[in-house]
């Protein structure tokens, strides 16, 4: 996210985090469903929803997450295992 804050405040917005999460930072205290995170030093209210899906790995399943996600899409994840197939 370029900017969390808009994001984070509308609670409209669904944030979803995936895999491994370092401890302190914005993601971990999202998925801590914390209700005020601090964005850029500016205390935000968070109203987004928290959905986490702890069973997901953010590389492993890149291809799995997408049609979970957006099942009514066909979405097409460029392959990167190598530099070879770039």
């Amino acid at each position: 996210m370029p900017h969390p804050k808009p994001c984070i405040e509308d609670e409209a917005n669904e944030i979803v985090p995936v895999g491994w999460r370092a401890e302190h930072t914005l993601v971990c205290k999202l998925a801590e469903e914390w209700n005020i995170v601090p964005t850029f030093e500016i205390l935000t209210q968070r109203r987004a929803q928290v959905v986490r899906l702890n069973g997901y790995s953010a590389y492993a399943d890149r291809d799995d997450y997408p049609a979970y996600a957006f099942p009514n899409m066909e979405v097409k994840v460029p392959r990167t295992d190598s530099l070879y197939d770039l």
